[in-house]
């Protein structure tokens, strides 16, 4: 059994956001769990596994959400932790208690503006709780990052605020490409053509600390294939396990973790996880970056291109852009920085700022 990262979501959050994949808000359907409950899943998954994410909804929104970090803290110290927020945990927990618990946090900053942070958050407040949570983690010395949410409405100039944000707060920077799921509409994706230029505006100006596979392939940088139903998973908020946070619903379950007998050796070894594994694009079988590239991300393919089996649609050679893919030789390099439990555990893109960018 592989599985040594997870992502779990407990659902409610104080945001509505324009692109949330899980349409999180404070519904009364979505589920809430007992302390023992949650204690119980913890013993399950924490011996084998090595990080957990705690993401989906806000998690200081959640009821026995801290005091399940809490347990998992002082009974699994092998296990890191980490939370993205949309900053209002960060500032509402105390802050020796944030250093105690999490090993790193993501900042969730869709725009570098107030104006246009707090519309597509639907949230008067949104900017300020970000900003602060950010100004907190810098003092208080913690590994910490900008995550933007790269959706067709963010432009070059946006990203180059980010990435300077990112540097005043001695963070990093990371890109959670926007999947066509959930609340976000088909209008929010963003083109292979757009995905490859800001690889590009962003080569010469920070250092890439993790790539997706489908960038990291056809630039000759070594990676690994998207984790997918090989080392990471997500438990979602009604106790349902998938490979991914993006995929939901019974055809992407391997089944309920709450289930008497259910286990993550189980959860591995359910047909949908070993189909994952097994994916096999006949696009790449006579490619030359297969074995960098391994077809991109899994859930590109099923959620653009409608199969897991098809190509990720970031692809150049599928997208006719391998010229632009040239232009980049050499001057893209992956070099690990920090600790950061988001490397590795879905396709997304991690970038430390040049000092003064």
């Amino acid at each position: 059994m592989a599985i040594k990262k997870i992502g779990w979501g407990f659902g409610l959050c104080n945001m509505k956001c324009d692109h949330c994949y899980n349409s999180s808000d404070m519904q009364d359907s979505i589920p809430r769990f007992t302390f023992d409950q949650l204690r119980d899943v913890a013993d399950k998954v924490c011996p084998d596994v090595r990080d957990i994410n705690f993401g989906t909804g806000e998690f200081f929104c959640n009821p026995n959400a801290v005091e399940l970090a809490r347990y998992i803290a002082s009974t699994y110290a092998h296990v890191d932790l980490s939370l993205t927020t949309n900053g209002y945990t960060v500032v509402k927990m105390s802050q020796p208690e944030v250093k105690h618990l999490f090993n790193d946090i993501d900042v969730s900053l869709d725009f570098p503006d107030r104006e246009r942070h707090n519309a597509f958050r639907h949230h008067p407040l949104a900017w300020e709780w970000a900003i602060r949570a950010l100004e907190i983690l810098k003092e208080i010395r913690m590994q910490h990052t900008i995550v933007v949410c790269l959706t067709s409405r963010v432009t070059d100039e946006d990203l180059l605020s980010l990435l300077r944000l990112a540097d005043s707060f001695e963070a990093f920077l990371r890109i959670n490409w926007f999947r066509h799921t959930g609340r976000g509409s088909q209008e929010l994706r963003v083109s292979a053509e757009r995905a490859w230029a800001v690889i590009k505006l962003l080569a010469d100006k920070a250092t890439f600390c993790s790539l997706d596979s489908i960038f990291s392939g056809p630039l000759n940088v070594m990676a690994k294939p998207c984790p997918a139903g090989r080392s990471s998973a997500r438990i979602h908020q009604d106790m349902s396990v998938t490979a991914y946070p993006f995929l939901k619903g019974p055809q992407w379950s391997a089944g309920y973790i709450t289930d008497p007998d259910m286990n993550l050796e189980r959860i591995y070894q359910s047909p949908v996880f070993q189909q994952l594994r097994n994916r096999k694009v006949d696009f790449c079988e006579t490619c030359e970056f297969v074995e960098a590239c391994g077809g991109g991300c899994i859930t590109r393919a099923a959620l653009h291109n409608y199969d897991f089996n098809q190509i990720d649609d970031y692809c150049p050679v599928y997208s006719g852009l391998m010229d632009s893919v040239e232009e980049l030789y050499g001057r893209v390099t992956v070099q690990k920085q920090g600790n950061l439990v988001h490397d590795g555990y879905l396709c997304t893109t991690i970038l430390k700022p040049h000092k003064g960018v």
